[in-house]
Formats: C-alpha cells, structure tokens, sequence
C-alpha cells in the first residue's frame, strides 16, 4: 500500500547571479521581481525591476544559461515607460511580473507605479510581446487593472479555461514608518476569460495576515505540485510591520501553501526551508524574497533576491527532491 505525503519546499541554495547593471549615476539598484522566461532549456531571460532610492522603476533583463550555473551572457532594458502618460499608472516605472499566454498571444503583466507623495499608487497592465523574441510595449486598448490604489506583483495561471491572477492587495498605510511611510498589503485573486481583462475579483485574501504584526505579503509563483501529488503549489514573500525596537521584522521570507482548488490556501510557511541555510555575512542572510519557480529539466529552480529588499542582488536555488510515498 502507499500513499502521498504532504509536499514539502527544501532547497539548496547554489550562488548568486552577477548583475553587470547600474543606474544613470552608477549606483547599484534594488533588484526585485525576477521572472523568468524559457526560450530554450540552454538559455532563460530573466526580467527584473531595477528600482531606485528614489522609487522609480527601471525595467531590464539578463539571459543566462541555466545549464552552466546561471552564468550571463546578455543584458539590456526593456519595457520602455516613456510611451506611459504623465500622471497616469506607469510614469514614474514599469517592472515585469509574470509571461503568460493570454487568448490573443503572449502577454507580460507588468507593475505600473504612479508617485503620490508621501506614497505611491500602483496597478497592473497587461502588455502584449511585439515580436518573436518578446520584447512588450503598452497597448493603450488594454485597461489596468486596479485595486484600492494598490495592486502589485501579478502572477497568473490558465487552468480549465479560466485565468487565475494573485497579487498584492493594498490595504493601506502606516504613515508613521521610518524613514518612509510603509504600504501594507496581502494576496488577493482575481479570475478572467482572456487573461487580460474582465476580471472578477474576490473579496477576501486567499493568503491572508496572520496577525495585525504582518503587514506585508506579495509576489506569488504557482503551479501543480511536482511530486505526484493532486493540488498546487504556492510561493510567496511575507514580512512583518515597521518596529524601530525590532528592525528584522520588516525583512522578507519565502511563504508556502498549497490548495485542491486554487481558491483556497493551507499555508505552511514552516515547510519551507534551505538545507544550507545562509549565514551572518552572505548576501541573502538577512532576506529572501520575491521567488519565482521553474521547472528544468528533472530538476526545479528557485530564482529569488537578497538582503535588502533586492539590494544584494538576485541567485538561485535548487529543489532538494524527496521520497514521497510510504509503502507498508
């Protein structure tokens, strides 16, 4: 007799991925968001947002060789924001979040960031690849897709004719963070014919606060579990509010959950782990954050970024495969 144990997320981590990028001044930028997509098994394009001190959003990519340790072997800008009006969504960045395959071709959710001083708004837009090697522009026909002011970090999944999107829902703001008012928000989910607009919204979190300490949770990746399982699998980052006696609590983790149905989430942030987990010193000790899984090959890859908010750059890791079947 057997039967399939629950999923577990362990990883080992590999090394971090150079970035060969700086801003307009040469200062090193706050890379976050990574989102991968496969044009061979020999050669991903990663997207990442590039955001400054100052939070504004530069979009860009490197494409590596996931077969050779991720080593770079091309890098550039994508996502031009100057075709965004002023003062609309998108004016002051345009970071990627997710590739998918809508009904009318290959699309890119991207984040659209519009400064509201003290604060930010934020929505997403769906943007449509030009040409074979996916280079997206924005088409003005296509609406944003807004949420309290506050909608960030889209990762969406076609299952059984129907889009699924996650995102980070804004639920307001502590004004009296340091040295910046601090956003806080949870997952939310949408659904959609098309994938890029008519979206259905529900009402409550799918991944919820657990309490009034956590105030930040965003980027989800999804996807079937891999180990024979039914159900699915979800990622996602998740840190806790600003606390001038308890800074740490403010430094993102990697969450976990998993659901039969996409809608509902049994989340088991504790079944995440790294087998060598980092220490004081490296480059991702304090933070990991904002992840995004891909299937290689037999094996599975974690791309994610570090210490301060992205700060430290972005590595990889990859998934320690288990023995999921007890026989008797």
């Amino acid at each position: 007799m057997s039967r399939n144990l629950d999923p577990e997320s362990k990883w080992k981590r590999m090394s971090r991925i150079p970035i060969p990028i700086k801003d307009s001044d040469g200062q090193p930028l706050r890379w976050q968001i990574p989102t991968v997509q496969v044009e061979t098994d020999r050669l991903w394009r990663i997207y990442i947002s590039g955001r400054t001190l100052h939070n504004d959003i530069g979009a860009y990519f490197l494409e590596v060789e996931p077969h050779n340790g991720m080593r770079v072997v091309n890098h550039g800008t994508t996502l031009d924001a100057k075709n965004v009006p002023k003062r609309q969504y998108g004016d002051h960045g345009v970071g990627p979040s997710c590739c998918y395959q809508a009904e009318t071709g290959p699309h890119i959710a991207v984040n659209l960031v519009r400064l509201n001083p003290p604060v930010f708004d934020a929505s997403i837009g769906f943007w449509p690849a030009t040409d074979i090697v996916a280079q997206f522009n924005r088409d003005p026909e296509i609406e944003n897709f807004e949420d309290n002011k506050f909608a960030v970090s889209p990762f969406i999944l076609k299952e059984n004719g129907v889009y699924h999107m996650w995102y980070g829902r804004g639920t307001g703001w502590r004004m009296d963070a340091e040295p910046n008012p601090e956003p806080t928000y949870a997952i939310a989910h949408a659904t959609s014919k098309n994938g890029v607009d008519g979206w259905v919204r529900d009402e409550a979190f799918a991944i919820p606060p657990r309490d009034a300490e956590e105030t930040g949770i965003t980027r989800t990746i999804v996807q079937k579990r891999t180990d024979g399982g039914d159900g699915w699998e979800m990622w996602y980052s998740y840190r806790g509010m600003f606390d001038l006696n308890r800074p740490t609590l403010r430094d993102y983790k990697i969450g976990y959950a998993i659901s039969s149905d996409l809608v509902t989430w049994d989340r088991r942030d504790d079944a995440h782990e790294f087998i060598n987990p980092p220490v004081a010193g490296d480059w991702d000790s304090d933070m990991q954050c904002y992840c995004f899984v891909v299937p290689h090959e037999d094996r599975e890859i974690m791309i994610y970024c570090g210490n301060g908010y992205g700060f430290s750059g972005i590595g990889y890791a990859e998934r320690v495969v288990k023995d999921t079947t007890l026989h008797s």
